[in-house]
């Protein structure tokens, strides 16, 4: 019998601290995806090859349930094209990601799963072209 693949995000995955969120929007680089803005910075040129990530939705865009709703989706697309993002990695370099949701506000409660996902990988695609020709800050 086969066995399924389980990914899984852990807490090394996820961007934290205030130097590394001020780094990244003061020395990042960034461009529109349809509904995300993702934001990235090579951290280290010299380290293993890894993306370290940080989910944003700003409080414009209605009440805590539904910003956590899209922040969960984005986590859960996140997770399913991990794998493939890794793979495309550069063969060294941290690179810190910021995946801010931008749809429109009153749109919040409607966006489903596959639109995040389209929306991650078209902007991940780009990134990754981007980042690799891109030197460390």
């Amino acid at each position: 019998m086969q066995e399924k693949t389980r990914y899984r995000l852990t807490k090394q995955m996820i961007l934290r601290g205030r130097t590394n969120f001020q780094r990244l929007f003061d020395e990042g680089h960034g461009f529109r995806s349809r509904n995300l803005v993702l934001r990235y910075r090579v951290a280290d040129a010299n380290a293993p090859s890894k993306a370290i990530v940080a989910f944003l939705v700003p409080k414009k865009h209605g009440r805590a349930v539904d910003r956590n709703r899209v922040r969960r989706l984005m986590r859960e697309a996140w997770r399913l094209e991990y794998p493939n993002i890794a793979a495309r990695l550069p063969d060294k370099g941290l690179l810190h990601i910021g995946m801010i949701w931008s749809g429109k506000p009153e749109n919040i409660e409607t966006p489903a799963l596959q639109e995040v996902q389209s929306d991650l990988h078209n902007g991940i695609d780009r990134l990754l072209s981007r980042a690799s020709s891109s030197e460390p800050d």
